[in-house]
């Protein structure tokens, strides 16, 4: 058992991951001057090494917990 799982319930690759596309959706907020596209922040995703499902996953426990924000359908923030 992985000792990064036992001390905060999640593996240091997913925190990585998670961190990796809060980065995204805050970047591209940036450039869009407001929302970043969920199809968007997909694509980077994948760029960046996370597999399309796994960063759907990462993105909906995100939307659950409160921590991104989708504003309209597909259209996504940080809080």
């Amino acid at each position: 058992m992985d000792a990064d799982i036992i001390a905060s319930g999640t593996s240091k690759s997913t925190r990585d991951k998670t961190k990796s596309i809060k980065d995204i959706v805050r970047e591209v907020c940036k450039e869009q001057q407001g929302l970043a596209p969920l199809e968007t922040v997909l694509d980077l995703a994948e760029q960046a090494g996370i597999e399309r499902d796994r960063a759907e996953g990462i993105v909906e426990r995100l939307r659950r917990d409160g921590d991104l924000i989708e504003q309209r359908h597909g259209m996504l923030r940080l809080p």
